[in-house]
């Protein structure tokens, strides 16, 4: 893969593996807009609709705290499946992370970006709930 859309999709989730901040946010457009599926990994105070920018960052602000020095491991230069469109990337991906408190973090995501002037305008996630729960809800 070679297209710019699909080298902005594949920076940010470089960035999301991290957590800095100072590398997503540029890669965000102003109108930038989340939704997280299933609606049970959606974080309290999230509308149905998804959240906007300034929340978006609040909330990878707040998981940079359970990931610590750790990493979401999203496998990024290897993916499973890409699906590129004029303004659209698809990826499906694997995670084989760790939690900042040893918590081993094995996921598969599809993420959907649409874009817009080279900026992702809006990311919908969607994720194996059940390994998600275990991961970022031990207690549920």
């Amino acid at each position: 893969m070679s297209s710019s859309l699909f080298t902005i999709a594949q920076s940010l989730v470089r960035a999301m593996n991290e957590m800095d901040l100072d590398k997503i946010a540029p890669s965000l457009h102003h109108d930038f807009h989340h939704r997280v599926f299933p609606a049970i990994m959606r974080p309290a105070g999230v509308p149905e609709e998804g959240a906007g920018k300034e929340l978006w960052l609040m909330r990878a602000k707040g998981l940079s705290g359970l990931i610590g020095s750790g990493s979401l491991g999203i496998n990024i230069d290897d993916p499973i499946s890409v699906v590129e469109s004029a303004d659209s990337v698809v990826l499906l991906v694997n995670s084989d992370g760790k939690l900042n408190d040893g918590t081993s973090l094995k996921l598969e995501y599809v993420y959907i970006f649409k874009f817009k002037d080279e900026k992702v305008i809006s990311l919908d996630e969607f994720l194996d709930s059940a390994g998600a729960i275990k991961a970022f809800r031990p207690s549920a």
